[in-house]
């Protein structure tokens, strides 16, 4: 941000990580648009590890079933959606 006056994509997402995990959702948005997704995506994850666990599935097999692309073309339209927003947030 300092040496070209733009945010990087990923300006702000430790901050929304952080304020989610603090209950404050709104905020968290506010913040970084994908921080917040990104906090939502890791708590179900953990949800659905530790429910894979208990019923005694193989974590490393069900995660080779998911199609990358069918993960990694949303989530880097949702980055460059999030990057827009901050963009407008900070320039204005």
């Amino acid at each position: 941000m300092y040496l070209v006056g733009v945010p990087c994509p990923g300006c702000g997402v430790t901050t929304a990580v952080v304020l989610a995990a603090r209950g404050r959702f709104a905020d968290s948005l506010a913040a970084q648009p994908f921080g917040f997704a990104l906090f939502l995506a890791v708590a179900a994850a953990a949800a659905w590890a530790l429910l894979a666990t208990a019923m005694r599935r193989d974590l490393a097999a069900d995660a080779g079933r998911l199609k990358r692309r069918a993960v990694c073309l949303p989530v880097a339209a949702l980055l460059a959606a999030a990057w827009m927003y901050k963009l407008v947030a900070v320039l204005g």
